[in-house]
């Protein structure tokens, strides 16, 4: 293949083939580097903002709910008036910021997926403890005999709650893992696979180079060879002779 090349060709294809390596080369690194920073992008933004959501939704709901008993012992013991209404303040708004930090998680993940579902499930499970922690509230205030009653009810609906949001803590937790293993692996495999891109280049440049040279000295014999005959007295000139010196 290479003996019908012109000599301009045949000099030029072995650094045309450099290049065209050197281009796919430097293509692998830029992808690599894509991968790399994608890959950092959800560790670092996406991952850890979910988990640091998940554990702060986690701490407010645990929050809120302890201020519950503080409540009850305070009106127990006949706190007066203006001391048990800003914690009843306090416990409401716990459940307005865990309210609002579900919404937030919620706008966060994708639509049909596993963090959207288990957000769903929390916000569906917050929105009966909250109905359940106003019952008792209300309940304590008239009756504390009955208020365990409902209490009780409040304290089932949490667990429901902490079970929710614990799942979702965990399966943050498992995305990120997850995230950070590929991010290793994509650096493990770029590792060993630039190196080889990089050898394979150089191995190829060098046949092509060494074939290019074989050629050319084997044409340059046959020319040496008709300009000899020609010196000779043989004025055959040869098919191929003349091809190569066009």
């Amino acid at each position: 293949m290479l003996s019908r090349l012109r000599i301009g060709p045949k000099l030029l294809l072995a650094p045309g083939v450099v290049l065209v390596l050197l281009v796919l080369l430097s293509s692998g690194a830029w992808y690599a580097m894509v991968r790399q920073n994608a890959s950092l992008e959800d560790i670092v933004g996406q991952r850890a903002a979910h988990m640091r959501a998940a554990s702060e939704l986690v701490f407010t709901a645990q929050r809120s709910h302890a201020e519950i008993y503080q409540l009850h012992t305070r009106i127990g013991g006949s706190f007066p008036r203006r001391r048990i209404e800003p914690l009843i303040a306090d416990i409401h708004r716990q459940h307005a910021l865990t309210h609002a930090g579900l919404e937030r998680v919620a706008r966060m993940t994708p639509a049909g997926s596993a963090e959207r579902r288990y957000v769903d499930q929390a916000a569906a499970a917050h929105a009966v403890y909250v109905r359940a922690v106003r019952d008792a509230i209300e309940l304590v205030r008239d009756d504390q005999s009955i208020s365990a009653n409902a209490m009780s009810k409040a304290e089932a609906a949490f667990a429901v709650v902490a079970q929710r949001l614990n799942a979702l803590a965990q399966l943050e937790q498992t995305l990120s893992e997850e995230a950070s293993a590929t991010a290793a692996s994509d650096f493990r495999t770029m590792t060993w696979l630039m190196p080889c891109v990089i050898a394979l280049a150089i191995a190829v440049s060098l046949r092509i180079t060494v074939a290019v040279r074989s050629t050319l000295l084997a044409e340059i014999r046959g020319i040496g060879a008709a300009a000899v005959d020609l010196a000779s007295g043989d004025l055959t000139v040869r098919t191929a002779c003349m091809a190569t010196t066009r």
